[in-house]
Order: C-alpha cells, then sequence, then structure tokens
C-alpha cells in the first residue's frame, strides 16, 4: 500500500503509482485472548474451524446470511443513495453476486427492520486468526451509526470474529 510504509513510499512515487491521501485504517481486538490462543495454534500448524453464519437479531437489528429479494433492493437503494462521486450501481442480482453467492466468501447483512440503517460485513480467516470486516454501511445520522457500527462488533463477536479490520477514506 503506498504510504502505508515510509520506506517503499519512494519506490512507489518512481513507479507512478497513485497516491493514497485521507486513508485510514482501523484495528480492534475483539477477543484478546482467544486470538493469542488461534495465532499460537496457526505457529503450531494447527487450523482452527470456521463457524457459519446464523441469522439472528442483535440490538434490535436482524442479521442474515442470505437476505431475500426485498431486503437486496432495500440495501441496494441505500448504497445507491451514497453522495460519492464515483461509485458502482447496485441492484438486486449485482449485490447477490458480489456479497451472497453461495460459493463466495462469508458475508452477512446486519440491518433495521424498515431497511434504512445497514451494514455489510465480510468473516474470513487469515493467519489463523478470524477477521470480520465492515465493508459498506449506511445510516440516517451520526447515532444511528454509531449504534449500527456497535451491533456489528456484536454480530462479529457472536459469530466468533477475533479481530476487526476496516479500511476507508470515509472522513465521517
Amino acid at each position: 500500500m503506498n504510504g502505508s510504509n515510509p520506506n517503499s513510499s519512494p519506490l512507489f512515487r518512481g513507479l507512478r503509482y497513485q497516491e493514497l491521501v485521507g486513508a485510514a485504517w482501523y484495528r480492534t481486538i475483539l477477543r484478546p485472548v482467544r486470538a493469542g490462543v488461534r495465532l499460537g495454534m496457526h505457529r503450531l500448524g494447527l487450523r482452527p474451524g470456521a463457524r457459519i453464519p446464523s441469522p439472528g437479531t442483535v440490538d434490535g437489528y436482524q442479521c442474515t446470511g442470505s437476505p431475500g429479494g426485498s431486503e437486496l433492493d432495500a440495501l441496494a437503494a441505500l448504497l445507491n443513495d451514497h453522495p460519492a462521486p464515483v461509485k458502482p450501481w447496485w441492484d438486486r442480482s449485482l449485490l447477490t453476486w458480489r456479497f451472497f453467492h453461495p460459493k463466495g466468501p462469508r458475508h452477512v447483512l446486519v440491518h433495521d427492520p424498515g431497511c434504512q440503517a445497514a451494514l455489510l460485513l465480510s468473516f474470513g480467516v487469515r493467519r489463523g486468526l478470524r477477521m470480520a470486516r465492515p465493508i459498506a454501511y449506511r445510516a440516517q445520522d451520526e447515532d444511528g451509526t454509531r449504534a449500527l457500527l456497535q451491533a456489528g462488533m456484536k454480530v462479529s463477536r457472536n459469530m466468533g470474529a477475533d479481530v476487526l479490520l476496516a479500511f476507508t477514506f470515509d472522513p465521517a
């Protein structure tokens, strides 16, 4: 990543890579002891099993790994209502293919009952640790965003994630 290591920045500038300005990385260790045990197991060559997302509710938010058509349509409308000048145009088929294909990576949709606030979480294993990553989120206001992200952290813990990682250019 250009700029993540000060020693590599001149190399990337010489290759004329685009400079990333305003990006922010976030990391939260959700379960420190369990993460340490899993990291140790990984270094010993043992592989911990993966948990399958299960639908449920957390703090009034619904969670599902396979949303229905109406949920996908509402999510597409929410994601398309972003002020960014360059973004994908989401629809039901693209969301299904990108995030909820049966043979694809594991994703979970966390949303309020009216689908006015939604969060997409991606789950995977890296170096023996179970990772959760917020891919996209939208809410009506700052308080709604805070509550949605807190619910996302609870969902991640409940599903066995050890670490929550996020990368964003959004200053909000």
